[in-house]
């Protein structure tokens, strides 16, 4: 002999129960798109921020691994018995780019000391005009000295210093104010200083 709970219930009240979950799943729809709305739009700009932090290290890394593969031609003396020292030197420096970044973005500078205690480089940076300039200490733009770039790959023996700056401009709101100032660019430098082998 079977005798009923008190919390079982009849044909009725699963009629009721069916009803008040549905209600519940349709008024719950309308909650999950409002979170969502506001979720969304920090999620992506997280995304963004974490997608470009990680561009500018992967073109740090490509950019210190082209300055290194064109700084062994000066350091060997192959870029100096070439008969065109710079445009062999600018070469290598555009093909170990592997087509992912523009020669025009670059800005080599390759200068000589006689001794590894007389090497000197200069502070730069980005002023308020978006031009690469020498670091004056100061942030009056009117005062601004143009970087000027050389290319003085010395002779066997001599100290060798390959500088080459990439610019980024960050697209990420507030990212690129963290990174790179109030311009949202941020200069990347690679600086390679050797003794040129006795090639000659």
């Amino acid at each position: 002999m079977f005798r009923r709970l008190p919390f079982q219930m009849g044909p009725w009240g699963l009629q009721i129960l069916r009803r008040f979950l549905s209600s519940k799943r349709r008024g719950s729809s309308g909650a999950v798109a409002l979170e969502y709305a506001l979720i969304a739009p920090v999620f992506l700009y997280l995304l963004f921020g974490i997608l470009e932090v990680s561009s500018v290290l992967f073109t740090a890394a490509v950019v210190d691994g082209a300055a290194q593969s064109a700084a062994r031609l000066i350091r060997t003396g192959a870029a100096q018995t070439s008969g065109d020292s710079e445009g062999a030197f600018l070469t290598e420096m555009c093909d170990s780019l592997t087509n992912v970044y523009s020669c025009d973005d670059i800005t080599t500078d390759v200068t000589t000391f006689a001794s590894f205690s007389a090497v000197s480089i200069p502070a730069i940076k980005i002023n308020g005009n978006g031009d690469l300039v020498y670091d004056d200490g100061d942030n009056d733009d009117d005062n601004d000295v143009l970087y000027t770039a050389s290319y003085t790959p010395g002779g066997a023996g001599d100290i060798s210093v390959v500088r080459v700056i990439y610019t980024w401009d960050f697209v990420t709101p507030l990212i690129g104010e963290l990174m790179g100032g109030a311009d949202s660019q941020m200069s990347l430098y690679t600086t390679v200083v050797f003794r040129n082998e006795p090639y000659e």
